[in-house]
């Protein structure tokens, strides 16, 4: 993918979704985040508290608001408005506005206890890049995909079940896998990252 193509669809992604639900993304999204919840073996029970986790796609209602976590971040390439930032840095989360590749290439601190990526890598501008340099800020992946999506002006990328499968047999150990169906399939998983 080239540079405009990939800038055309967040701007597109930006224009259909978070900019025109504005500061009620975070209501209107709550039936689909707990889709995402399930599909990374979480519920709004679980402790996190003295985990460090890194959400790669976050947006301005990263998962992370619905839990109390100590030095957490949220990467994502699109601005967010000043309503957004307050609520992350209620809960003391930071948020970066950056590529994933560009944070996880110049990622050079203690790593994350977990890394979070949900309705995340139909939208980055190298997901394999992405995910072959996982190991590198992380210890554990929670991720749920949307599987066979459309390509269209907002997702430059589709991807098949197998391929989520492949990548966590070839980079992770300890898998549990959580696939749903709603009006596609998504893969969900949790599984320890190899170094």
């Amino acid at each position: 993918m080239n540079e405009s193509v990939w800038e055309h669809a967040q701007d597109s992604e930006w224009k259909t979704h978070w900019q025109k639900l504005g500061d009620r993304a975070e209501e209107l999204s709550f039936e689909v985040q707990q889709r995402f919840l399930k599909g990374m073996n979480l519920t709004l029970e679980t402790d996190l508290q003295d985990k460090k986790i890194v959400d790669i796609g976050g947006g301005p209602v990263s998962l992370l608001l619905k839990f109390n976590t100590n030095n957490s971040v949220v990467v994502d390439p699109l601005p967010i408005s000043e309503f957004y930032l307050n609520n992350y840095k209620s809960k003391n989360i930071i948020f970066i506005q950056q590529k994933a590749e560009e944070f996880i290439e110049k990622f050079d601190e203690e790593k994350f206890d977990e890394v979070w990526m949900y309705n995340c890598l139909q939208h980055v501008f190298d997901p394999n890049k992405i995910l072959t340099k996982l190991n590198k800020i992380g210890k554990v992946l929670r991720i749920c995909e949307p599987c066979d999506t459309p390509i269209n002006k907002c997702h430059p990328y589709t991807f098949k079940q197998e391929f989520y499968e492949t990548f966590c047999e070839e980079h992770g150990t300890d898998i549990s896998f959580f696939n749903q169906k709603y009006d596609y399939p998504y893969f969900g998983a949790s599984l320890t990252l190899k170094d």
